[in-house]
């Protein structure tokens, strides 16, 4: 996006493209339609299409839909090295297996490992939970939660997408059909999950999946706290680096592209227009704020303690609430988190007032 508003503009990352990276890698639907908006195509390379949902409480299926919307599932080390390909495409700068040896904010100045001193307008932190960028904006922010995450080979994988709850304290595990394989995995935040490793060792033993323990990998993640101000003296926190993801899902990948869209459009109008450049890019990040903040209300209302299991047995069985909540929630953010209750027995309500007017006139 900067290089299309005529910006020079460099990537500096410690790994060699393509690389692996840990992530469940499922995209929704706002995901699917952001990348179409940024990019004019949705070309990007994709192992398994599906609309089939499962729900677990434990290992208890809850229920099961056919959504309306599709979700994606990519191998994060092809997505991603097609997206730095499309940069390189517009002579993008890439330093590969690179790092900031040292940095000084007031002179705008960066130095590299390999040596090299790059001058910049504007420094975008992008190196995820563990952010070392962030450190220049925000000295105590920590990420607070943890995942591990393994891929488990398989000739007969299906295209059900399966979501578990209360596996884990606070959060939930998953199993994500892939291309000849599922990827298994399990998050939540730490202080909850003290034993998160010996709760995913029961979880994929419960599912029938044997891996070694040199096979799982782990990563630390945001869960529900982000950074207030992610903008200071002209730097830029976007994605993980500045906690932006989802609480309830635990998505990332929508809010990585939308606050890379925001600080695109914030560096653009600071350089060509002068415009405060935090001014603008904390205009634009407060509604993916807002998100999280509902998010993290919904989360200690009905996803806490008892209030979880009652949540969750009330839609043993009903298909229509999950498939409510994927159209509504996670396929799009067409409402707040708070209000989805509120909407749902709305409809619920118009539902059965239909069902009885269709039935009165079946009997006259």
């Amino acid at each position: 996006m900067l290089k299309k508003s005529g910006l020079s503009c460099l990537i500096v990352d410690k790994a060699c493209f393509p690389r692996k990276k840990l992530c469940g890698g499922l995209l929704t639907r706002k995901t699917y339609e952001l990348i179409n908006e940024i990019f004019g195509d949705t070309a990007f390379p994709c192992e398994l299409v599906t609309k089939n949902v499962s729900l677990f409480l434990g290992l208890k299926k809850l229920s099961n839909i056919q959504a309306d919307s599709d979700f994606y599932l990519v191998n994060r080390s092809d997505f991603d090295f097609y997206f730095m390909k499309k940069f390189l495409d517009v002579e993008g700068i890439l330093f590969e297996k690179t790092t900031i040896s040292s940095l000084d904010i007031t002179n705008k100045l960066a130095v590299l490992s390999s040596g090299d001193e790059i001058h910049y307008k504007v420094l975008v932190g992008a190196d995820g939970a563990n952010s070392q960028i962030r450190k220049h904006i925000d000295k105590k922010y920590r990420p607070n939660a943890m995942c591990l995450e393994f891929d488990s080979p398989s000739d007969c994988a299906t295209d059900e997408i399966k979501v578990f709850f209360s596996v884990v304290r606070s959060g939930y595990a998953w199993c994500f059909p892939k291309k000849n394989r599922y990827t298994v995995g399990i998050g939540g935040a730490i202080k909850n999950n003290q034993n998160i490793k010996e709760s995913f060792k029961a979880f994929y033993q419960g599912i029938n999946k044997s891996v070694g323990e040199e096979t799982v990998t782990g990563a630390l993640i945001p869960y529900g706290e982000f950074v207030k101000k992610p903008c200071k003296d002209n730097v830029i926190l976007i994605g993980d680096a500045a906690g932006f993801v989802d609480p309830i899902t635990g998505e990332g990948i929508y809010f990585a592209f939308l606050s890379a869209k925001y600080a695109s459009e914030s560096i653009e109008s600071f350089i060509c227009q002068n415009v405060l450049l935090s001014k603008t890019y904390l205009s634009k990040v407060n509604s993916i704020n807002k998100i999280i903040v509902d998010a993290n209300r919904f989360n200690k209302l009905f996803f806490n303690g008892l209030t979880k299991l009652f949540f969750l047995k009330l839609v043993n069985g009903k298909t229509n609430v999950t498939k409510f909540f994927c159209e509504n929630l996670l396929s799009q953010y067409n409402m707040s988190y708070m209000g989805f209750i509120i909407k749902y027995a709305k409809v619920r309500c118009k539902r059965k007032k239909c069902n009885v007017m269709l039935n009165k006139r079946k009997r006259e």
